[in-house]
């Protein structure tokens, strides 16, 4: 599927509608909330003059993509929020899907979901919000020999269908359902972790009646159970919450993770967060060798 074809996707879906083409476009639709525009020239200094010259100070939430010339059946996107946003490169079929998966939500909710989406989707299964940098994890962790290691074998009996259970049951949690909602993961008898499934990611960015983010529930159950860590979870997805900041976190997408990139998924073990290696991390300081879970 190419830049085209996606807007014929969402407009035969019923998930768009068509819209004038501006100069320098070649097709325009409205989604929710927010317009999918093609641009007709995929380098960087061009697409974010076309982002500016529609937006402007409008209060216009835009989502600018082109054919990658690099790699077929991949889009380059900027947007829908900043021009500033980083330009990533896409699946075409998974932006569909992430498009999609805004219809019916608000504006401001579709806007924070889709821009969280293509970020993710851009980090091949990673999307990090301040918990922990890009760099900490794909050359301090990942290229650390030692932690790598361990990480593969931490990882080793899980599988990229597996669920959030199975994840969890396999890392070394034990989960009891909690009396008013979600799930507790100990380890060694000791809370870690509170576990709040969602029927689906969406509502990883879904606003309460009172405009209120998922984590900050996720929160107030981690504290009220003596837990420091949360996870919102959906299948082979999940987002990690330090309650000591709500506003930021760390994402994971089993299947986005591949084989290669599986032991990432340590990050989430007993070893990490029940003892001091996600702190280390996140204090970059990496040991010279593998945290211990009975540490």
């Amino acid at each position: 599927m190419n830049a085209a074809e996606l807007l014929s996707h969402l407009v035969t879906r019923g998930q768009a509608r068509r819209a004038p083409a501006r100069p320098g476009t070649g097709g325009v639709v409205i989604a929710s909330g927010f317009e999918v525009a093609v641009a007709l020239d995929p380098s960087d200094r061009s697409m974010r003059a076309r982002w500016r010259e529609r937006v402007g100070n409008k209060p216009v939430s835009y989502l600018l993509v082109a054919d990658d010339p690099e790699r077929s059946g991949w889009l380059r996107v900027l947007g829908p929020a900043s021009v500033e946003a980083s330009i990533r490169s896409v699946d075409t079929a998974s932006l569909a899907r992430a498009i999609g998966d805004t219809d019916g939500m608000g504006t401001l909710a579709a806007v924070r979901h889709l821009a969280e989406e293509i970020t993710r989707l851009g980090g091949e299964g990673l999307h990090m919000e301040g918990l922990l940098s890009r760099h900490t994890l794909e050359v301090r962790f990942s290229e650390n020999k030692d932690l790598w290691a361990d990480a593969t074998a931490l990882t080793s009996s899980l599988r990229l269908s597996d669920g959030w259970r199975a994840t969890l049951t396999k890392l070394g949690y034990q989960l009891e359902q909690l009396p008013t909602r979600g799930y507790l993961a100990r380890h060694e008898g000791r809370p870690v972790l509170v576990v709040h499934p969602k029927n689906s990611s969406r509502a990883f960015a879904r606003l309460d009646n009172r405009g209120r983010p998922p984590e900050g529930l996720l929160a107030r159950d981690c504290n009220d159970a003596g837990a420091r860590y949360g996870l919102l979870a959906h299948e082979g997805r999940f987002r990690l919450v330090d309650t000591a900041s709500t506003q930021e976190w760390l994402d994971f997408d089993t299947r986005l993770l591949g084989t290669d990139r599986k032991p990432f998924l340590a990050l989430l073990s007993p070893s990490y967060l029940a003892c001091d290696g996600f702190a280390k991390l996140q204090g970059r300081h990496i040991a010279s060798g593998p945290p211990s879970a009975s540490a």
